[in-house]
């Protein structure tokens, strides 16, 4: 590519302009792409007239046919400023220069091919700069290489952008909690995570033998024998009346002299009648033990 080149637009119907940036989209044709323009400054030496441009322009047919996306956008106008678009065709436009000279250090993301912007924010911890430039990775890191601040102040320096929950990430209902790199136990995440509510390492109270279970979207601490269903038949390892009431699940039969499961805590009408101090009461559907007679 670059050997040879055709002219797609002789005079396009933008305003003639310099230091502006442009990026290519996604269309839903594989093979296909929409070009957008960002902002841009036009000088006229003659009369000192300057115009900074805060517009957006887009193509669809590699440049033959432009149209005017926004006329005017929060962003103020600029040029010699950078934009990027990730995978999922979010644009970004980051720092540059205004109309004042006045050097930026804010980033803009739009959803919609640049019709509506969001202001992700508007001093960075970069200093400020112009001539920067910009590239992302694939986990949607942003890069952002050298630039200007002023003629005797230029940059070697190289920043990655963290992406946070906060950018819209959408978490499946199986593992509904999302985690960022500022987030304990997740320091140094480049992308958000999406875990479960009762991992480990956003939930860790459980003691003893209780596991972690989500009631209502809440991580809470339970006794796994207490939940229906369960079928805690280590009692009858249980030796001494200590060791068997030390679990919640069973009781000291002193007449036999043994450690028995609680009948309450079989919910399975086959196990309860298994067990000979139990009964099955149909009418209530749980498992009582047997009165005496």
């Amino acid at each position: 590519h670059g050997g040879g080149w055709v002219c797609t637009a002789q005079e396009a119907p933008w305003p003639r302009r310099y230091g502006h940036a442009a990026v290519t989209v996604p269309l839903k044709d594989p093979l296909a792409d929409k070009i957008l323009l960002f902002g841009g400054l036009f000088a006229d030496k003659r009369n000192g007239r300057i115009r900074c441009y805060s517009d957006v322009w887009s193509t669809r047919d590699g440049g033959f046919s432009w149209r005017l996306v926004a006329a005017r956008t929060p962003w103020s106008g600029r040029y010699q400023h950078a934009a990027v678009s990730d995978a999922d065709g979010d644009v970004y436009i980051i720092g540059g220069l205004d109309a004042e000279l006045r050097r930026l250090a804010d980033v803009w993301r739009s959803h919609d091919d640049g019709v509506s912007w969001d202001l992700i924010t508007e001093v960075a911890s970069w200093a400020a700069r112009y001539e920067h430039a910009v590239v992302i990775d694939k986990q949607a890191s942003i890069y952002i290489l050298g630039g200007v601040s002023t003629g005797s102040e230029e940059f070697a320096d190289v920043w990655r952008s963290e992406r946070l929950c906060a950018d819209v990430v959408q978490c499946p209902a199986e593992t509904p909690a999302c985690r960022d790199g500022s987030d304990a136990n997740f320091t140094g995440s480049p992308v958000p995570v999406c875990v479960g509510i009762c991992d480990p390492r956003i939930f860790d109270k459980c003691t003893g033998n209780k596991k972690c279970r989500v009631n209502n979207g809440t991580a809470m601490c339970v006794d796994p024998c207490l939940e229906k269903g369960a079928d805690c038949r280590a009692c009858s390892d249980a030796k001494t009346t200590f060791a068997c009431n030390h679990e919640s699940q069973c009781n000291w039969n002193a007449g036999k002299e043994e450690c028995q499961l609680r009948c309450s805590f079989t919910a399975i009408e086959e196990k309860c009648e298994e067990m000979g101090h139990c009964e099955w009461r149909k009418e209530d559907g749980k498992c009582f033990t047997k009165t005496a007679g």
